[in-house]
């Protein structure tokens, strides 16, 4: 996401550049102009310019600018060993022979005096420029001031702002590059964030123009130009409603249709948003719990059909706060979630209130293609349909593997496509790009927040250019073997299609035994490249760690499809090397989780746990694996909740998942859509331990587990009594399909079972 120059000729007259420009949309309070087109034109050719001899001039004295000059001095310094003196003068003294840099706000007074011909759109654009021995950084704002001195000393001097600890200075330059036109910025989103461990400095991310600050970056905000999204707490509580008013609560959510659920909802916004700075612009996301069902009684079925989507009673909601809260509140922009199953807009409903917008998440995309292929092709017509009720939307998309950080994720170009793609929808106002937030280390993490961070301030940039200039000064003498690692990932996925959602397995057909081979192999010479840096060696280093922990986890299935091919396999000095490198990695990184909600420390146990090599289950013995049967061991399942990773003797592998049995939660998950095309009958090991064996207790309480596929069946449910021998038992659950949906297996949610372990979850074609 780096900032493509956008460079206009000074011949250009001035008419063309406001017709360019004139679809440029204000910022929160003013939304309803159209954007205008992103930046189009390449650079020219750079010209180079003694920088000796130059002092900062201020246009104007404010903590923007101020702090502005000082970065521009203290990093000019830094790449020419000279200092540059900082000074405020009245723009009638800036005559020669001395020579300024020259930044502030251009206003009115300051494009009369300095012969400023160009207008400079509205938020926060710049425009850097010479005129004769004169340098200019001139922003629409202060804020956009100092977004031009870190563009400046990016481009025209050579230095890189790559990563909170790692910044590219060059030593002792004599002169600068500058183009021969004039350098006009302008921002394509109004709203620009990674969250991901690596962006949450709030320094960094000045340095990067990422703006947003959701969530826990709330806690840590910019020094300047932070747009804040809020979230509302509960509005109406069930804790406080739960047994007065059982009727507000319907399908898992509110009964959004309720004219005491609107009121009590309302009063409890205006109480949440009277505690906050209401001095700055900001968005109030108004969401619905997180879970994929909908109040679906009479009332919210007749409105449901009347507007054409699930979506419809919660829109009413959320412009009922939004329309009530408007003159109180005029610096707020609402925001309803479209996710899950309110994703897809309403057919038939008014244009949402002005004050009100969309944040459109599509969770269920495949994160391997862009939003415009035909995999995701309904996702994509679903934004499209909000465009009609809805002139402001703010996109939360999703760039990492929940189940595993650093599971190889090769979605950049996809993503790349689809912040090109949304920056043509003039009505998207915003990205949010949801990574890794939960750890500082994530699979190519530091190269994918620069990239990304760059395409949010213009998406038409070259990626492939971005990645070089990236890994150029990020890992010196082994960038060539990163930017072929990085082919080799995505043309993995090419070769063998494989869905990248937002929680994905770790033994996908795109790592595979061939891609092990290959990405151990340049990541060697990569390091041998670096040897004696210790700087680049350790970011080497932290991109590998993605490539050793996956090979680690699958390494009983990447042995075996080794003996299988005649291929080559890595003997047990080199792995346990790996596995020492990773540890060593994950100390020095300081990383504490590896997904989302996951302690490290787990991962680190099930690296080391020693798996033996499985036979088949009974119901697929003569026939050939990965053609008429799959198998889905415990690891590479979607656990959580409480599950572990855990040796068991009596598992087909020697490690099973476990789950606590007083809980209810759907905690082991397989995602059907990973299944081949076909229908294929669906099985799972599994046994229970119990904490007694009295006979009137489990006469009582019955159950050992539920399980099901969501949304395909109803729940079922597994007898104490046809699993007390404590013995692995198969289950037959069906016959299905790639597009029914999710396998799950929940413990029963009472104290007379221990645990719940799997083995494994297992298909087999159906004659």
């Amino acid at each position: 996401m780096e900032i493509e120059k956008i460079t206009f000729q000074r011949i250009i007259k001035l008419s063309i550049f406001m017709s360019i420009f004139l679809l440029i949309v204000s910022f929160i309070s003013c939304g309803g102009a159209a954007d205008q087109t992103t930046q189009i034109i390449e650079t020219e050719k750079l010209q180079e310019q003694s920088i000796s001899g130059y002092k900062i001039l201020l246009l104007q004295k404010t903590p923007e600018t101020d702090f502005a000059a000082d970065e521009l001095s203290k990093y000019l310094s830094k790449a020419t060993g000279k200092q540059f003196e900082i000074i405020n003068k009245s723009i009638d003294n800036i005559l020669p022979p001395e020579k300024y840099i020259v930044i502030g706000k251009l206003n009115k007074t300051a494009r009369e005096k300095l012969g400023i011909t160009i207008r400079i759109p509205k938020r926060e654009s710049f425009l850097i420029t010479k005129s004769g021995e004169n340098l200019y950084i001139l922003g629409k704002t202060p804020l956009a001031t100092i977004y031009g001195v870190y563009h400046f000393l990016e481009k025209n001097v050579g230095i890189k702002f790559l990563s909170k600890n790692y910044e590219y200075i060059p030593q002792n330059i004599s002169k600068i590059s500058l183009s021969s036109s004039q350098d006009l910025q302008v921002p394509r989103f109004i709203y620009r964030e990674v969250f991901m461990g690596e962006g949450d400095d709030p320094d960094f991310a000045l340095k990067l123009k990422d703006n947003g600050r959701l969530g826990h970056r709330n806690w840590v905000p910019l020094k300047f130009g932070n747009v804040f999204i809020k979230g509302a707490h509960e509005l109406v509580p069930k804790k406080e409603y739960g047994k007065s008013h059982p009727e507000y609560f319907c399908g898992g959510q509110l009964d959004y249709t309720l004219d005491d659920v609107k009121n009590i909802a309302l009063k409890n916004a205006d109480k949440q948003l009277s505690k906050m700075d209401n001095s700055i612009n900001y968005y109030f996301v108004i969401g619905h719990r997180d879970i994929g069902s909908f109040c679906y009684n009479d009332i919210s079925r007749k409105r449901i059909k009347e507007g054409g989507s699930p979506a419809t009673p919660y829109l009413d909601f959320v412009a009922y706060i939004a329309k009530n809260l408007k003159d109180k509140y005029p610096n707020v922009k609402f925001l309803a979630s479209a996710y899950q199953w309110s994703l897809k807009p309403p057919t038939n409903y008014q244009k949402l209130p002005s004050n009100m917008g969309i944040f459109f998440a599509p969770i269920g995309a495949d994160f391997s293609k862009p939003l415009i292929s035909k995999e995701n092709r309904t996702l994509f017509n679903y934004l499209k349909g909000w465009t009609k009720i809805s002139n402001h939307i703010l996109i939360w998309h999703y760039i990492t593997n929940f189940n595993n950080y650093f599971q190889p994720y090769p979605n950049i170009y996809a993503i790349a496509q689809d912040l090109k793609t949304f920056s043509k929808i003039w009505k998207v106002k915003g990205v949010f790009l949801e990574g890794a937030y939960g750890s500082v280390t994530s699979d190519l993490a530091d190269l994918k927040l620069w990239v990304f961070s760059k395409l949010l301030w213009n998406p038409n940039q070259n990626v492939d250019n971005l990645i070089t200039e990236f890994t150029n000064s990020f890992y010196g003498a082994a960038a060539p073997y990163i930017r072929e690692y990085v082919k080799l990932l995505h043309n993995s996925i090419k070769e063998h299609p494989t869905p990248l959602y937002a929680k994905t397995p770790p033994n996908l057909p795109y790592l595979n035994l061939e891609f092990f081979i290959k990405a151990e192999d340049l990541f060697d010479k990569a390091l041998k490249s670096v040897e004696g840096n210790e700087i680049l060696t350790n970011h080497v280093k932290k991109a590998k760690l993605s490539v050793d922990t996956m090979l680690l986890l699958n390494k009983g299935q990447l042995q075996e499809e080794a003996i299988e091919k005649g291929l080559p396999w890595f003997d047990d000095i080199y792995l346990n090397k790996l596995l020492s490198e990773v540890k060593e990695t994950i100390k020095r990184e300081n990383i504490k989780g590896y997904s989302e909600g996951g302690n490290v420390k787990d991962l680190i146990s099930v690296l080391e746990l020693d798996r033996k090599a499985s036979s088949p289950p009974e119901e697929a013995i003569g026939l050939i694996k990965g053609k008429d049967w799959f198998d889905f061991q415990e690891y590479s399942l979607t656990n959580c909740c409480g599950t572990k990773l855990e040796y068991d003797d009596l598992a087909s592998d020697g490690v099973a998942v476990s789950m606590p049995g007083n809980t209810t939660a759907w905690g082991i998950q397989l995602n059907l859509s990973y299944l081949p095309k076909g229908k294929w009958k669906l099985y799972f090991r599994i046994r229970i331990s119990l904490k007694s064996t009295d006979i009137n207790l489990i006469d009582r309480i019955k159950i050992a587990f539920r399980y099901g596929v969501y949304p395909k069946t109803r729940s079922h449910i597994g007898l104490i009594t046809s699993f007390m021998d404590e013995q692995y038992h198969t289950v037959e659950v069906g016959t299905f399909e790639n597009k029914d949906g999710s396998l799950w297996i929940a413990p029963p949610g009472n104290d007379l079972v221990e645990k719940i372990y799997v083995d494994r979850v297992f298909i087999v074609k159906e004659n």
